[in-house]
């Protein structure tokens, strides 16, 4: 009875270890994260984010909900041929965010020089510095 009861207490320890990991590992990490964050902000303020604080631009903010506003300042395929919008702070501005869709038909009634809300999923920051969000969303 002895073995039994110390057997139990060991395996009810070793689960207690576990679960407490698994806890602390998805406090850490947001990209596990059950609860998912969303971040609001201009274009501009988020690329500056972005590039100020290079461990934001790492794989665990991978999929980090944002939601951004701006001015549409291009319309159409992006470099892997997905439909996509670029936005800025002002129009005719610099594109500080590129927004990829699932399908270009909810761009239909889009133009350039609209004012947008977009969320999407944080993919990187791009080597010509722009935020790239995928999965967009207008709002």
């Amino acid at each position: 009875m002895r073995n039994i009861l110390v057997l139990f207490l060991t395996g009810f320890l070793s689960l207690a270890v576990i679960s407490n990991t698994v806890i602390n590992n998805k406090q850490k990490n947001p990209a596990v994260s059950e609860e998912t964050k969303t971040k609001s902000a201009n274009t501009y303020d988020l690329l500056e984010e972005y590039k100020k604080d290079a461990s934001k631009r790492q794989p665990t903010y991978t999929g980090e909900n944002i939601t951004v506003s701006g001015v549409v300042v291009y319309k159409g395929p992006d470099i892997h041929g997905l439909p996509s919008l670029e936005l800025s702070d002002k129009v005719n501005g610099t594109s500080h965010v590129l927004c990829v869709f699932d399908s270009a038909d909810s761009l239909n009634k889009i133009s350039k020089g609209d004012n947008l809300t977009i969320s999407g999923k944080f993919h990187i920051v791009s080597s010509d510095d722009m935020v790239v969000l995928k999965q967009s969303k207008i709002q």
